[in-house]
């Protein structure tokens, strides 16, 4: 066993495990609503290129405006409640995408675009706080590795995964997105559920 802690590293630690679990399933969840949001934009017919930048900024500028503040919480409350509400808040907010998109219009899109925001915006430096708590910091770096390499590779496949799941409908497209969330809720709300033997100093 510790021959496989030694080598697997933070891979080996069940606590990373799901810290890790939850944040695939938020990152992709947050790079495939997007692609969903711009297909919604391209079926309404509005100016592409320009409707586009601003669905994109309108969920970047409450990461940009909330992250000091987000960062402030995590310190003095829960991480894992912090992970956990940020998921399931975006889990409400795609419900809310979906009963509005019969009628949806391109600026309750820009609208719908900065609540996601809003909740990415909490999860994020709640994830990077949490590291610190699961992974001992001889193998931090190597936690930060694998933690941080999986915002771009979400991001890549982000527009391909979108593309697949339109082909069910755009109404069972934005609920795959939904449970994605509720997943990454489920994940993180288990962290810390059991005792880190592993971790405790000798």
């Amino acid at each position: 066993m510790e021959v496989i802690k030694r080598k697997f590293g933070p891979l080996a630690n069940f606590e990373f495990d799901k810290l890790f679990l939850g944040q695939i399933f938020s990152h992709f969840g947050d790079a495939v609503i997007q692609f969903l949001l711009v297909s919604t934009i391209i079926g309404l017919g509005g100016s592409i290129g320009k409707s586009i930048a601003i669905m994109f900024f309108m969920f970047l500028i409450p990461q940009f405006v909330l992250s000091p503040f987000s960062g402030a919480l995590c310190d003095r409350f829960s991480r894992k409640a912090i992970l956990s509400l940020s998921c399931l808040y975006r889990v409400i907010v795609v419900a809310a995408i979906i009963y509005c998109l019969k009628g949806i219009t391109i600026g309750e899109i820009y609208g719908f675009s900065f609540a996601l925001g809003i909740g990415a915006a909490f999860f994020y430096p709640a994830k990077m706080s949490a590291l610190t708590n699961v992974v001992k910091s001889s193998q931090l770096k190597f936690g930060n590795a694998l933690t941080s390499s999986i915002g771009a590779i979400a991001l890549l496949l982000g527009a391909f995964i979108a593309n697949y799941f339109v082909a069910f409908g755009d109404k069972t497209a934005y609920m795959i997105v939904a449970g994605m969330y509720l997943i990454a809720a489920i994940f993180t709300d288990f962290i810390f559920a059991q005792k880190i033997v592993f971790y405790i100093p000798y």
